[in-house]
């Protein structure tokens, strides 16, 4: 299990530390996107957490739009060091590496807790549901993102099961080589799905079958190339159903649970309180 979590680590340094350089932020960062999918606030008392920043639009965001709040980030790959370069310029954000299944910080001591798309990367989502109900003062809430595994939407559910088969092969793959292989990928994906959702998505009749199109959510030919290589080259990729996520919440302390879905991209978002 170690040698996998060094992969996970390896790969996502990759990723981050080019996300990074490149600056390549998209137009709404996920915190956006995920807030607006609940309709409701997510930053509340003057300390909150993020655990697993990755290339640092979200935490960045927050910083920027509540400058009198204190924030901490977490992330397990060595970009947090390029990352804390970057944003420098901000004094209520704290930055520190290490593993969203170990938080260092002791019980109680948050507002509020915000990961996006890092708990099913890890060997044991549910110690990472209990560190964090660990570090939330009471009453506090969480709100997570996790994938999916779509259940009602059987063209989804068994293309999942080719990239199951397809990740077999790119997990083993060199970290250059693949992400190569993404941006080769990403302009064709983009031709045979996302423009023809996009089309879709602007007739009313045509709205739900767009939202079942896979890379609906591409905005331009090379939008994809991130999204491909975490899907394809993370060792440990957990998705979830409703009914098995919304138990392993209740077990790790959680009451309050509410999941939808973001509309155009799907997977679960996540709002509960400890």
């Amino acid at each position: 299990m170690k040698q996998i979590e060094n992969e996970t680590i390896k790969a996502y340094s990759f990723l981050w530390d080019w996300e990074i350089n490149n600056n390549n932020k998209n137009e709404k960062t996920h915190f956006e996107i995920v807030q607006n999918t609940l309709n409701d606030e997510i930053v509340s008392g003057n300390i909150g957490l993020e655990v697993g920043c990755g290339p640092g639009y979200d935490i960045e965001y927050m910083a920027a739009q509540y400058p009198g709040k204190k924030f901490a980030a977490i992330d397990f790959s060595s970009s947090v060091f390029a990352l804390s370069k970057r944003l420098k310029k901000f004094n209520n954000i704290q930055l520190i590496r290490a593993s969203a299944l170990e938080l260092p910080f002791k019980a109680g001591q948050f507002d509020f807790v915000y990961s996006f798309g890092v708990l099913h990367h890890t060997a044991d989502p549910v110690k990472g549901f209990v560190e964090i109900n660990r570090v939330l003062k009471n009453r506090a809430q969480m709100v997570l993102y996790l994938y999916e595994d779509h259940e009602d939407n059987m063209v989804k559910y068994y293309l999942l099961k080719l990239v199951s088969l397809i990740r077999l092969l790119t997990t083993n793959m060199p970290n250059k080589a693949l992400y190569a292989a993404c941006v080769f990928a990403s302009p064709i994906l983009y031709i045979l799905f996302s423009i023809p959702a996009k089309i879709l998505n602007k007739f009313r009749k045509t709205i739900l079958i767009a939202n079942k199109v896979p890379f609906n959510f591409g905005r331009h030919p090379f939008d994809l190339i991130g999204d491909l290589f975490d899907r394809f080259k993370a060792p440990i990729e957990k998705r979830y159903g409703r009914e098995e996520l919304q138990l392993s919440l209740s077990c790790a302390g959680f009451k309050d649970i509410k999941l939808t879905k973001i509309h155009d991209t799907a997977g679960w978002v996540v709002k509960a309180a400890k």
